[in-house]
């Protein structure tokens, strides 16, 4: 949420050790939790399928939420999508970054890293099919572009690290 407010976060370590959380209990989550939310009973049955991940959790666990996120396009009611969706944003952000030459270049190259790891590990344990929404070539275009941008700023360094002085 803060990332889409202020893009400078994203190149933070912050946001990498997130990430490398998420690897983590990406790990731990069983298949089937990852195609629907748990089974609830009693008042909070209605929010399963009606929240956003950050309320449902709060919900879940009778958290009072330190903030209100907006409702987004994109779906939440299958933990997958949400995921999945939420990570191709994130890569898009960092994408576009890239291409703008942020500062900390090193953090933010690490995020963009762990966010398409994520995504391959998750789209790996994909067992049937999903609706998600999202532009895939929009994105592959992206990330063609930030390798292109990649490959031209290494051969520029290669360039002046090997021409004779």
């Amino acid at each position: 949420m803060q990332v889409q407010i202020d893009v400078t976060r994203i190149s933070s370590t912050l946001v990498r050790e997130c990430l490398l959380l998420q690897e983590e209990m990406l790990r731990q989550i069983p298949h089937s939790s990852l195609m629907q939310r748990p089974e609830l009973t009693g008042a909070i049955e209605a929010q399963r399928t009606t929240q956003r991940p950050y309320l449902f959790a709060c919900s879940f666990y009778g958290i009072t939420p330190i903030a209100t996120p907006t409702t987004p396009a994109a779906s939440f009611a299958v933990p997958f999508a949400s995921i999945f969706e939420n990570l191709a944003a994130l890569s898009r952000t960092c994408s576009e970054a890239l291409i703008q030459s942020s500062s900390n270049l090193v953090t933010l190259r690490e995020v963009y890293s762990l966010s398409l790891l994520l995504i391959d590990r998750l789209v790996g344990r994909l067992g049937t099919s999903v609706e998600i929404a999202w532009k895939p070539s929009r994105w592959l275009q992206l990330i063609l572009h930030v390798l292109e941008h990649e490959v031209k700023d290494t051969s520029e360094l290669n360039f002046w690290l090997t021409s004779p002085l």
